[in-house]
């Protein structure tokens, strides 16, 4: 099989002119290194070439431009260091390891170079694979699940089953035939010079496995695409271009992860068939590229809404392995089951985060409330936005999981009591709820899509340049997509069309992506909060403004107390917060002295006792702060903060 493509012979590629890295382009590719990266075998680190890039950046550019003159590659850089990283299962067993490969960071700046002009003439005449999001700029898994569950949606939208076959690949990056990847440049028009810097590039090349500070020794790579270079990924994606050649089903491909999508109709052996054909094409396509499935790995599902499925179904086979059928799957990080309830993918968020939960919270008393909150945004959050869009139409159950996770790692930041409102307590740290931050997530990503046009298979699916014009009120409306049953209707793209069309007029209007997200974000403003929660006394604080302190006024609003009077006054007068701040006798002197104190703080006359309790419970805050005459100084709320943490202290009342 070979890719039948058309090269213009003035359209071959070429590499910077072939002598023409400049000291901008250089520099422009240190200054963004990342500084932790480990060293290769040369030993110079990404902070040394960093340090001495004045000094040393003509003999770089000598370098790299001799390279690309002559088509050669210098063999020290072709050297690697490979680590083995132990994934899961037992650590005796060889094929539990991931290799991890270490380059000359020298080496990768070259890479770099070669690297962004392919890309451009790939991306610019066409030569990468459309249905392969994978290493491809302004793309990301969550666009390749869009669309796997798009088309899977659409299908059971008319009533069917939907076929997906996952495929396996046995060590896709480390299978590469050199032969046939420098087959496949010289077709896409790599050619002359460039063709044999390429060649140069890939043979050659030694590496050795360093266990333990113990080396091996140099043994020979006689097939492979560099892996920890940035080239590797796209010389990836040049060799597996023509993959979905005569592939009747609906491909979704990402690295080396693919899938093949089919409708089941009423003739089910007759879908099999054309499954099974796309199978036996991509196994021919595999052997004259000298790569291999794994038909133990490689599963395929059914997935159905019907009350009533078959009892039987067509097996499936590859190299004459029957495929086994699975009734769920993780995809890219998603787990993805055969009745789309998710089930499956929100136990394991739910067991994923319980141990960085409990972590935290044993060491919350230990650090402080910003380290605990990145900790949570860091690690617990990360995990719940992933695909947060696409699982977030599961049913009211598993909702509530999520937003208890959300809830647990609040309680724990903050360490305020159990029973504190859900709602009044993620208002306080300003943090989202769950539907909140699956609309944001799930608004801005078609957003780009709409705005940028990439991925331009998506953009091309739907009808994101049809608007509906018969109204000025309107005009900046998407035309819906029609649906039938309320899965699909609630399903990503169809929700967010709907959801476009809701938008302020102003946001519809936006000219371009950066305009829409300022626009977006100005609705999602922070209020100032000053409070800390560290100390026992800050739990407290925070109980008054949650209402469910130990005051015998919230006590009994909360039914944990048959009493709501003060128990330190002769009236029996109700005791709510501002009697404990203001009426009650028994703190008398200590009150004095806090308001004495509050007083001379205050810029204004008359600065009633309500007033100090607003302040107090951060009601009057954003009012103060957006007063352009400054009423308060933050340090000066601070101390009005202070002081009362200062009197709960000393009356000893908690």
């Amino acid at each position: 099989m070979t890719i039948a493509i058309g090269i213009d012979r003035h359209q071959a590629f070429v590499v910077k002119g072939r002598a023409h890295v400049t000291k901008n382009t250089l520099f422009e590719i240190i200054k963004n290194l990342k500084m932790d990266t480990a060293n290769g075998p040369d030993n110079l680190s990404n902070i040394f070439i960093k340090k001495t890039k004045n000094n040393l950046y003509s003999a770089y550019i000598y370098i790299f431009n001799y390279s690309f003159i002559h088509g050669v590659y210098p063999l020290k850089w072709k050297e690697s260091y490979w680590t083995p990283l132990h994934k899961k299962g037992s650590k005796y067993l060889r094929e539990n390891y991931r290799p991890i490969s270490l380059l000359s960071n020298v080496g990768k700046l070259i890479d770099k170079i070669v690297f962004k002009n392919l890309y451009v003439y790939c991306d610019k005449n066409n030569y990468l694979n459309k249905y392969n999001y994978g290493f491809k700029q302004k793309m990301s898994c969550q666009h390749n699940l869009s669309m796997l569950l798009h088309n899977t949606y659409k299908i059971l939208d008319k009533g069917n089953e939907a076929l997906i076959l996952f495929f396996d690949v046995v060590k896709a990056f480390d299978k590469v035939d050199h032969l046939i990847l420098l087959k496949k440049l010289y077709i896409l028009g790599i050619r002359n010079v460039e063709h044999y810097w390429f060649k140069n590039y890939l043979t050659k090349r030694f590496s050795s496995v360093i266990i333990n500070n113990c080396k091996s020794e140099k043994y020979p790579i006689l097939s492979s695409v560099t892996q920890g270079s940035v080239l590797a990924t796209l010389l990836w994606s040049i060799y597996t271009y023509d993959i979905t050649e005569d592939i009747y089903t609906i491909p979704s491909i990402f690295a080396d992860d693919t899938a093949l999508i089919t409708e089941l109709d009423t003739d089910i052996n007759y879908s099999f068939n054309w499954m099974q054909n796309d199978i036996d094409t991509l196994q021919n396509w595999a052997n004259e590229n000298k790569l291999t499935f794994n038909a133990q790995k490689s599963v395929y599902m059914i997935i159905s809404k019907k009350h009533k499925c078959n009892d039987y179904y067509p097996k499936l086979h590859l190299y004459g392995i029957e495929l086994k059928r699975v009734r769920t799957q993780k995809q890219l990080g998603i787990y993805i089951d055969e009745l789309l309830t998710w089930t499956d993918h929100i136990n394991y968020i739910q067991n994923k985060t319980y141990k960085v939960l409990r972590m935290l919270k044993h060491i919350r008393k230990l650090i402080t409330f910003d380290i605990a909150e990145k900790i949570y945004k860091t690690i617990i959050k990360s995990i719940i936005d992933y695909g947060c869009m696409f699982y977030s139409n599961t049913n009211i159950s598993n909702l509530d999981k999520i937003e208890k996770n959300y809830y647990h790692s609040a309680l724990i930041c903050t360490q305020a009591y159990q029973h504190t409102s859900r709602i009044k307590l993620l208002q306080e740290i300003n943090w989202e709820t769950f539907t909140q931050r699956t609309y944001y997530l799930g608004i801005t990503m078609f957003a780009k899509i709409k705005f940028t046009k990439i991925p331009k298979i998506i953009y091309d699916e739907f009808p994101f340049s049809t608007t509906l014009r018969h109204s000025d009120r309107y005009k900046n409306n998407l035309a819906h997509l029609i649906s039938k049953r309320n899965y699909f209707y609630n399903s990503y793209f169809v929700k967010m069309f709907r959801e476009w069309n809701k938008l302020s007029k102003e946001i519809k209007q936006s000219k371009d992506y950066d305009e829409f997200i300022t626009l977006i974000n100005i609705h999602k403003n922070k209020e100032i909060n000053y409070y800390s929660y560290e100390s026992y006394v800050d739990k407290i604080n925070l109980s008054f403004r949650m209402k469910n302190s130990l005051l015998q006024g919230d006590k009994y609003k909360m039914g944990y107390s048959d009493i709501n009077k003060c128990l330190n006054c002769p009236t029996q007068q109700q005791e709510t917060l501002y009697h404990y701040i203001f009426v009650c006798p028994k703190y008398n002197y200590m009150r004095h002295k806090m308001l004495k104190q509050i007083k001379t703080i205050a810029k204004i006359k008359n600065f009633t006792n309500m007033k100090i309790l607003l302040l107090i419970l951060n009601k009057l805050l954003l009012i103060l702060n957006n007063n352009k005459n400054g009423y308060l100084q933050k340090h000066e709320y601070i101390y009005i903060i202070n002081k009362f943490k200062e009197y709960i202290t000393k009356t000893k009342r908690f």
